[in-house]
């Protein structure tokens, strides 16, 4: 009796992302090349095939052994082309749209800043889920927002500062580069004294009476985060970040 064997293929893929510096190109495509670990044209996806035929037994362990090819793939990209996994990378975009002091409390700026047109742009870009409105109100101060955090970037990934901290105190990177934020992003909405606390901020962002300080994010000093006031009445943009 004919006995058909039936092969079937499970591929384990890992997809990474490879930003290359300001140059790069969100349009190029870097094909990994298993002999030397390094990447030229293609695509970036990394794939691990595993074989099985019928009357084999496919078990969690061997799955799990060809994750562990995977690790090992990515761990010679990482060393053979000097490149930094960094876990704690805050992304910064600005709005498209701008809006007065009533955002509807800090909850409306963040569903702002989670709705506006270039949010899904920055998710992928950054393979970022958490998006929040950078401001401050009385219960909660601009500067205590975050605090482990390894870099700063714009939302086309030039690098503005190599902390939390030094964010906060203007002490920005000679990459950063206000107009990689977003269009209109000369200020914002800050609601923030130059430390980081609360100054004012249209009744924490209920209100259009009353005046608002806004920061300006070409600044580089202490004073970034307050550089004038406006009426609460007036129209400005919302400062907004990404992260895991």
């Amino acid at each position: 009796m004919y006995k058909k064997i039936i092969t079937f293929t499970v591929v384990l893929l890992c997809s990474i992302k490879l930003v290359y510096g300001p140059e790069y190109s969100s349009t190029e495509d870097w094909m990994y090349n298993s002999d030397v670990a390094t990447f030229s044209g293609g695509n970036d996806n990394i794939s691990v095939t595993i074989e099985f035929k019928s009357g084999d037994t496919i078990s969690s362990a061997s799955i799990y052994q060809n994750f562990k090819k995977i690790e090992e793939l990515l761990t010679k990209i990482i060393n053979n082309n000097n490149l930094i996994v960094d876990l704690n990378r805050l992304g910064i975009f600005g709005t498209k749209e701008m809006y007065n002091g009533n955002l509807g409390g800090r909850e409306g700026a963040n569903e702002k800043c989670q709705q506006t047109s270039v949010t899904n742009e920055i998710k992928n870009n950054f393979n970022c889920n958490i998006v929040k409105a950078l401001l401050s109100t009385s219960d909660l101060y601009f500067k205590d927002m975050f605090s482990d955090v390894n870099s700063i970037v714009s939302k086309t990934n030039r690098l503005s500062a190599t902390s939390w901290q030094r964010f906060i105190n203007g002490e920005m990177e000679p990459d950063h580069n206000p107009s990689s934020m977003g269009p209109d992003m000369a200020s914002f909405w800050s609601g923030s004294d130059e430390d980081g606390t609360t100054a004012l901020a249209c009744s924490d962002w209920n209100s259009t009476a009353g005046n608002a300080t806004y920061g300006w994010v070409g600044g580089n000093s202490s004073g970034w985060l307050n550089s004038g006031v406006k009426s609460c009445a007036d129209e400005n943009v919302i400062l907004c970040s990404c992260s895991n």
